[in-house]
């Protein structure tokens, strides 16, 4: 190919840089776009222009401008290529790794002298001092595990201790399994496995047996099957009065004498020991012997009986007749079988009360008329009474007896079921309002379910 004539040169001019917008080379041509070819339009032979470099004026912004030009194939003057034997800048070209990437991405093309700022609109949700929060939990954390008093294994001491008291007190001569312990004196919430306990020794069985051996012959000749109050001479001699009876089924003397839940000691809340009873209709049969018209021995009979059938144990045992119960009310009027009944269980145990009333239902409403009796308060009608109990309790949240109280009065005059009821409807209302709210007593979500169903009963 031919050297080009000065004519050509005349096409090409020198461009400032204020005037160069991206491209790499400082120098373009004229015609921008057009291709260059002789006079003869060979197409075989393409026409290369000789750039025409200002070299005092040019300068390069960047070292990646500068990086751009060494690596094409566009030779400038005064810039010098490294010589090599096999140098191309396109076969000798490195990949970037992810170091190199994030150095240059971090180069900015301009220095600037600002900081940009993004504004988000994060909702009225968004805790803007959830930081500082964050690290005060952390170090109320960390202060609580580096105290001696906030250690762990206080609740560990506390539970031991529980197990431990619970083993020693066990009658059980058999292998207690581990896991009982565990789960009876880790229930702290509903405390289920507390209850009052009559009979908390193993019974005297040997010595039963063969007072019930003599009960049947003395049954067979006397047809003793029916409450007489004359006791037989066979059970005179071995226990001549009900005190010792009561030993013998497995009474600790002081409840013996007592005949009354010291709720000062927590009898009313204490776990099974797994004492050995004997069958409950031997029992009331023995019992029932000692009855009497007489005042003394009377009362004594009836506490006595009060307290044998509130018994955790004696109440859900299958010998346990409610027929022969009955039949022992039917000797006492309602108002002497209430009044001995309030001398052994205090009046705000509604626990007790409602199994009371699953033996003699009865006798609802003399135990509610006793409870909530215009002298208690100074308000003309009981119902406003049973409210007045029910927000004392529902402000100190003892939602335990509350739950007890509702199951035991529904169903009289006084609480009957049904729509109707002003008295549902204003619990049901304050039941619902604590409900919606954050709270993990079990005993609420069962009184709401109890109310609403109660209110349907027609």
């Amino acid at each position: 190919m031919g050297s080009l004539d000065s004519s050509l040169n005349e096409e090409l001019e020198i461009v400032p840089d204020s005037q160069i917008s991206g491209f790499d080379s400082p120098l373009i041509p004229t015609g921008a776009g057009s291709s260059f070819r002789d006079d003869d339009d060979d197409d075989d032979e393409k026409v290369q222009p000789n750039f025409i470099s200002d070299t005092e004026n040019d300068t390069l912004e960047s070292d990646e401008e500068f990086s751009s030009l060494e690596d094409s194939d566009l030779i400038l003057p005064n810039v010098k290529v490294k010589s090599s034997d096999n140098f191309d800048p396109i076969l000798k070209r490195k990949a970037l790794n992810n170091n190199e990437r994030e150095t240059i991405l971090k180069i900015p093309r301009k220095i600037i002298d600002y900081v940009p700022l993004k504004n988000f609109n994060l909702g009225d949700s968004f805790d803007s001092m959830i930081t500082t929060r964050v690290t005060k939990l952390r170090d109320l954390e960390k202060e609580i595990l580096d105290s001696p008093s906030g250690s762990t294994g206080i609740v560990t001491t506390s539970n031991t201790a529980a197990k431990s008291e619970l083993q020693k007190s066990i009658k059980c001569g058999g292998i207690i399994p581990e896991k009982y312990l565990d789960v009876v004196t880790k229930e702290t919430i509903s405390d289920k496995y507390k209850d009052w306990y009559f009979i908390s020794e193993n019974c005297h069985f040997e010595e039963l047996m063969d007072l019930e051996m003599k009960d049947m012959d003395y049954s067979f000749l006397f047809g003793s099957n029916t409450c007489k109050g004359n006791v037989p001479e066979f059970l005179r001699l071995k226990c001549p009065n009900i005190t010792n009876l009561l030993v013998l089924f497995g009474v600790n003397e002081e409840k013996c004498f007592s005949l009354r839940i010291n709720y000062e000691k927590k009898e009313n809340a204490k776990h099974d020991n797994l004492c050995t009873i004997y069958p409950t209709d031997k029992m009331l049969k023995f019992l029932m012997y000692y009855y009497s018209a007489d005042g003394d021995v009377r009362e004594v009979f009836l506490k006595a009986f009060i307290c044998l059938i509130l018994d955790r144990n004696v109440f859900n045992a299958m010998g346990l007749d409610h027929n022969m119960c009955l039949k022992v009310l039917e000797l006492f009027d309602h108002t002497e079988f209430i009044n001995s009944y309030f001398e052994i269980v205090c009046k705000d145990d509604f626990f007790l009360h409602y199994r009371l009333l699953q033996i003699f239902p009865n006798i609802q409403t003399a135990l509610l008329g006793r409870l909530f009796n215009k002298e208690r308060c100074r308000i003309s009608t009981i119902e406003q009474n049973i409210i007045n109990e029910f927000n004392e309790m529902f402000d100190y949240k003892n939602y335990k007896n509350l739950l007890y109280f509702i199951l035991m009065m529904y169903g009289s005059k006084h609480t009957p079921f049904g729509p109707k009821s002003q008295v549902t409807e204003y619990f049901k209302d304050c039941i619902l309002d604590i409900s919606n709210e954050t709270t993990n007593d079990v005993e609420i979500s069962i009184l709401k379910g109890i109310l609403n169903l109660f209110s349907k009963i027609r």
